[in-house]
């Protein structure tokens, strides 16, 4: 592994562990993360975020955003262990999982399933009801 891909990875494990926490800048990176996870049924992250965060969190994002357009992945096809840790923030940030709304099982098959055709159906049916 390159130093620069040394340095990716400590970026978002940092993030992950922060995104984790219970912290309004927790909310913050998780809400970056999952954006990157799944937009459209996770949420979207918004840029002015940035202004609440702490320098060096915002230097990780910076680094984990160029670690995205490189990649050109998913987290969890960057490595398999991603994909627990992401369905933690999941479960912990996103109370829509709750089996009881409206969109938990889109929400549940976005911890579970992203990237399989099953995903992309669902994801389209979303869509379509939400517009």
């Amino acid at each position: 592994m390159t130093a620069k891909q040394d340095n990716e990875r400590a970026a978002l494990a940092r993030l992950i562990k922060i995104a984790k926490g219970d912290t309004g800048q927790s909310r913050r990176v998780a809400d970056f993360l999952l954006a990157w996870w799944n937009a459209g049924s996770c949420g979207s992250f918004d840029l002015t975020s940035l202004w609440a965060l702490d320098r060096a969190i915002v230097e990780d994002m910076t680094v984990v955003f160029g670690l995205i357009g490189q990649a050109g992945n998913y987290p969890d096809q960057l490595d398999p262990a991603l994909g627990q840790e992401f369905a933690a923030i999941i479960a912990q940030w996103r109370s829509a999982c709750h089996p009881t709304s409206a969109f938990a099982v889109p929400l549940m098959t976005c911890a579970t399933m992203r990237g399989t055709a099953s995903f992309v159906m669902a994801q389209r049916a979303v869509s379509r009801t939400s517009r």
